[in-house]
């Protein structure tokens, strides 16, 4: 097992925590969540869970009722879907009003690093593009609130505002 994946899970679940408010009855959806650890994280929410190692591939539509969730959550899934704007249409959908999506992603300058130190050669786990700040200031029917990098540059955060 690669000793840096357990580390940079933890840095990124605190980054995306830092961006979730007043838990307190809140839904969320964590899309990607592999073995729960972000959501176990977050005790006073509800929060639902969804891989494709469980059989649930957001690419195929996501099974849930129009607005569904306060918050949906991807860290470090976006930028292996193939057709990421297809999730993120299914994302606006279940998104309530005014609803928040926080997205963790490597910056492009880290493929080089990641390639180095991160095996990926399961199906699906290879990355399909990479994302800049404009990409998520063009996601279609959100607002960018907030975007910042950390992990010294090589992992970004994204938040956005359903419109």
């Amino acid at each position: 097992m690669n000793l840096i994946i357990p580390i940079t899970k933890r840095i990124r679940a605190h980054h995306a925590k830092k961006h979730i408010q007043d838990l307190e009855g809140k839904t969320i959806l964590d899309i990607g969540c592999a073995d729960g650890y972000f959501g176990r994280s977050l005790k006073k929410a509800k929060v639902t869970g969804i891989d494709i190692t469980l059989g649930q591939d957001a690419e195929k539509g996501l099974k849930f009722p129009d607005n569904s969730f306060d918050y949906v959550v991807m860290l470090a899934v976006i930028e292996h879907f193939k057709d990421h704007t297809k999730v993120l249409k299914e994302v606006k959908r279940v998104l309530k009003d005014g609803g928040v999506l926080v997205v963790t992603t490597p910056f492009h300058k880290a493929e080089k690093f990641i390639n180095l130190y991160a095996s990926r050669h399961e199906e699906g786990m290879q990355h399909t593009r990479n994302f800049v700040k404009q990409d998520f200031e063009n996601f279609e029917g959100f607002n960018l609130t907030h975007h910042s990098t950390f992990e010294f540059g090589l992992n970004q955060v994204a938040v956005l505002r359903k419109k």
